[in-house]
């Protein structure tokens, strides 16, 4: 769990100011787009239900999202862009000179933007894809099992254990998407460019490393979640957990592509040692 390590250290010593970056785009993105666990936690009475096109569409999406306020996806993913550009920007600068500072956030952000931009795209398209095809998948076997008259647990272990491997599976994918970001920013590569150098960035165990190191988290927001159902936690105390749980996957995980970008190419992090 190198990089994970080497991620987790970073944040407890600069905790506060990579939280004041992401908290009002966490807190949207919880209270409005609401990621549902990414796309893998369901019920099985949920599942059970789907009939037709729009019950899967909406067992994915967040119905009132599409109905109510079609106006926060803009909002949303613009506050994410904001955040995801900032803090690239911050630790560009910071990885780079060893000074880390709030100070002149259009210039980090405008190095940044395109950089940002193409990545956050994919790996958004990625995720759509992914959550509408989980839920199919998912529906189609809590249907068979259901027919087979098997019990409500066991269908519950498998429907679980599917959406989990799925995630970690599109995760895999997303890994060297993420990468291209630092290394477009940094050697000011096209993502076309960017790609070709990311895939072959590392040797196997760097990259399982890394693979682990980026599903960390996200099993811990699972875990998170799941207890808070289990337990009958209030509704808006559960998301103000969330809120907070989200800030620290952003930040942790714009964190780790620098952190693993910068291991892997060898390059001096000078946020190492007191320049300043």
């Amino acid at each position: 769990m190198k990089y994970a390590k080497m991620t987790l250290e970073y944040l407890y010593k600069n905790f506060l100011r990579m939280f004041c970056v992401a908290i009002v785009p966490a807190i949207v993105i919880v209270f409005f787009l609401q990621p549902k666990g990414f796309g893998i936690l369901f019920t099985v009475e949920d599942l059970a239900g789907v009939e037709t096109f729009l019950d899967i569409f909406f067992l994915a999406f967040n119905k009132n999202l599409f109905t109510q306020y079609p106006y926060m996806i803009v909002v949303g993913l613009g506050l994410l862009l904001t955040c995801v550009c900032y803090t690239m920007g911050m630790l560009e600068r910071h990885f780079k000179t060893g000074k880390l500072s709030l100070r002149n956030p259009f210039s980090m952000m405008n190095n940044a933007f395109i950089p940002a931009l193409i990545v956050l795209s994919l790996l958004f398209a990625v995720y759509m894809i992914f959550k509408f095809l989980i839920v199919c998948v998912l529906s189609l076997h809590a249907l068979i099992f259901n027919s087979l008259g098997m019990p409500y647990l066991a269908m519950s272990i498998i429907v679980g254990a599917l959406g989990i491997v799925g995630f970690g599976f599109t995760l895999k994918i997303c890994r060297p998407i993420m990468l291209s970001s630092a290394t477009m920013l940094i050697y000011g590569y096209t993502f076309k460019d960017a790609m070709g150098v990311t895939v072959k960035m590392g040797d196997k165990q760097s990259v399982k490393e890394i693979d682990l190191a980026l599903l960390l988290p996200f099993a811990i927001y699972m875990l998170i979640r799941v207890l808070g159902v289990a337990v009958g936690i209030n509704e808006i105390v559960a998301e103000i957990i969330l809120s907070v749980v989200t800030v620290f996957l952003l930040q942790y995980a714009t964190t780790l592509i620098f952190v693993a970008f910068f291991d892997l190419t060898g390059i001096e992090r000078r946020d190492l040692k007191k320049y300043y």
